[in-house]
C-alpha cells in the first residue's frame, strides 16, 4: 500500500489539490474555507508522512523550505536558495527524491527537478529533467493555469476535494423522504454534529463516484463518497456550476431508482453566486435497495417527489 493511501483525509485532499490542480496555499485555502496556515500545516504534515525516516535526518528549516519547493509553492528566488540547499545536502536531496516518488502519482505535471551534488550554483528555477524545462507544477501566486482542466479531470478534482469536506460541519440530515416525507421539512437542529478528522475516527469509504447533469449542456458537476463509521452510513456530496438558489428554489438530495421509488435524504444549503454546494448527512439503513443519488432543484414549498434532476450518479 502506498504511504498516500495512509494519509488522512483532509492531508491527501490538500496534496491533491495543490499539485493536481496547480494551486497556491491561498488558493486551497479559499477553496476549503481554511487558514492559509492550516493548508501549509496540513500538507506539510503529510509530507513528514511520507517519508518519515528521511525528514528525520532534516531540521524542521530545511524541511520546510524543501516543502514549499517541491509543492511549488515558491517564487524563481527562493526556488533557486532551496535548489543551492539541496545542491549541498545530501539527505535532503535523499528526502526530496524519496519525496518525488510519492507525489508523482498526483499529478501529470512534472514535479522539481531534484540538484546533483555538482550543481551548486543553478542558474534559475527549473522544473522537471535537465534536458527541458516544463511548465511549472503548480501556479504562482496571483497567476492561473494556463489550460482550465476538461470535464472528466474536473470530476476527478471534486472527488479529491470530498475528503476536505469531512471538516465541513453537517448541512444535510435524513428525512424520511419516499412518498410519505417532506424533503423540506428536514431540519439541520439537535441531528447535526461535527466529524472528527482524527485518523482513528476517520469513516470508511465504501464508494466513490461522479455526478453528471442529464443535459450535456450543463455545467453542473459534483462528486459523492458513501462512507461508514461503526453502525453510521453518511454521504458526503460536493458539486459545482449549480443555478443559485433563491426565495422559491432550493436543491434535495435523494436516493433514487425510479419516479416511483425514491428516498429523500435531505434539503441542501443555499447556493450562492460561486455555483458550489457541499453536503454531508446520514444515510437510512436501507440505501442498499437504490440504485443513484440524485441532487434536484426544487420550486415547491414541500418536494414530495423528486423535481428537476439537476446531478445524477450510480453507486451500484
Amino acid at each position: 500500500m502506498s504511504r498516500l493511501d495512509q494519509l488522512a483525509p483532509d492531508q491527501s485532499a490538500v496534496l491533491s489539490l495543490l499539485l493536481r490542480r496547480r494551486k497556491t496555499y491561498a488558493d486551497v485555502a479559499g477553496l476549503l474555507g481554511i487558514e492559509e496556515r492550516a493548508v501549509h500545516d496540513r500538507a506539510h504534515a503529510a509530507l513528514g508522512m511520507l517519508a518519515p525516516r528521511q525528514a528525520a535526518e532534516l531540521d524542521a528549516g530545511s524541511r520546510g523550505q524543501i516543502g514549499d519547493y517541491l509543492l511549488g509553492q515558491q517564487g524563481a528566488a527562493d526556488a533557486t536558495a532551496t535548489q543551492a540547499l539541496l545542491a549541498g545536502s545530501a539527505p535532503g536531496r535523499t528526502w526530496a527524491r524519496a519525496l518525488n516518488a510519492e507525489l508523482a502519482t498526483l499529478t501529470t505535471e512534472s514535479l522539481p527537478r531534484i540538484p546533483s551534488e555538482e550543481q551548486r550554483k543553478p542558474t534559475s528555477a527549473s522544473f522537471g529533467s535537465t534536458e527541458s524545462a516544463p511548465a511549472p507544477a503548480v501556479e504562482r501566486a496571483g497567476s492561473r493555469a494556463t489550460e482550465p482542466p476538461s470535464s472528466r479531470r474536473a470530476g476527478a478534482l471534486l472527488l479529491v476535494a470530498l475528503a476536505a469536506v469531512i471538516v465541513v460541519a453537517i448541512v444535510l440530515i435524513t428525512s424520511g423522504g419516499g412518498k410519505s416525507k417532506d424533503a423540506g421539512s428536514t431540519s439541520t437542529g439537535s441531528s447535526t454534529s461535527k466529524t472528527s478528522t482524527s485518523a482513528a475516527a476517520q469513516p470508511h469509504v465504501d464508494k466513490r463516484f461522479t455526478l453528471k447533469p442529464p443535459d450535456s449542456a450543463s455545467k453542473a458537476l459534483g462528486a459523492a463518497e458513501l462512507l461508514s463509521q461503526g453502525k453510521r452510513r453518511a454521504f458526503f456530496l460536493i458539486a459545482q456550476g449549480l443555478t443559485s438558489s433563491s426565495s422559491s428554489s432550493f436543491y434535495v438530495a435523494w436516493l433514487y431508482n425510479s419516479p416511483n421509488s425514491f428516498k429523500a435524504l435531505g434539503r441542501g444549503p443555499t447556493v450562492t453566486s460561486s455555483g458550489t454546494l457541499r453536503a454531508v448527512g446520514a444515510l437510512p439503513a436501507n440505501t442498499g435497495q437504490y440504485n443513484r443519488l440524485i441532487l434536484t432543484r426544487e420550486t415547491s414549498t414541500k418536494a414530495t417527489h423528486p423535481g428537476s434532476i439537476v446531478l445524477s450518479g450510480s453507486f451500484k
